[in-house]
């Protein structure tokens, strides 16, 4: 909501827009972010960012504990099955986008640290499937599987990260396999950004 104040205050063209309702607007706003605020599962975010943390508790330490990194690992996904059995998928819609507290309560990286075993038969299944449901974004399917064969030196599948290690499948039978789970053609995303934004790789 701060956001699109923000967007509405300094946009050239919204701004117009903005100053002929500035008045009511400026009134409603109060109403309409708690109205969204309460519409949200604010429990489970604080719980998705607590797990955050703990999943970065050990990892990147130079001493590195990875027995107490694997338990913590092990009681996520626990968690996360817990979390889709009683709330399904934890979208945006469930608990909320980043401008709520400044914070990325997303478990895409709690996804990537779930052990081989599970995240192949249960996690890939289960997402994809609220990927159908249009829940869940196809990207996730995507890294969730490409890490997993990459892990085990193995060629991606999908050919969602930037590896030295090249794909043997063509440029069509990897855009096929993308477009099956709702994915972008290969390259598409890098020239998307090229358009949107030019100047990023400026700064």
């Amino acid at each position: 909501m701060d956001i699109l104040i923000f967007f509405l205050k300094n946009d050239s063209i919204l701004n117009i827009y903005y100053n002929r309702v500035k008045r009511k607007f400026d009134m409603d706003i109060p109403t309409l972010k708690e109205a969204y605020n309460s519409s949200l599962n604010m429990d489970l975010r604080n719980k998705i960012l607590r797990m955050k943390v703990e999943d970065q508790r050990y990892r990147g330490n130079d001493k590195g504990n990875w027995d107490k990194q694997n338990k913590i690992d092990s009681i996520n996904t626990q968690e996360l099955i817990n979390t889709f059995d009683k709330y399904g998928f934890p979208s945006k819609k469930v608990i909320g986008k980043y401008s709520i507290d400044n914070q990325h309560a997303t478990i895409s990286t709690l996804l990537l640290h779930t052990d081989d075993s599970i995240r192949e038969h249960y996690f890939i299944p289960k997402i994809l499937n609220y990927v159908r449901e249009g829940k869940a974004n196809p990207r996730l399917v995507g890294y969730m599987y490409d890490q997993l064969l990459l892990y085990n030196e193995d060629e991606q599948y999908y050919g969602t990260y930037n590896s030295s290690k090249p794909m043997t499948a063509t440029t069509k039978e990897i855009n096929e396999r993308r477009a099956s789970i709702g994915l972008p053609n290969l390259g598409y995303e890098n020239w998307r950004n090229s358009i949107l934004y030019p100047y990023f790789d400026k700064y």
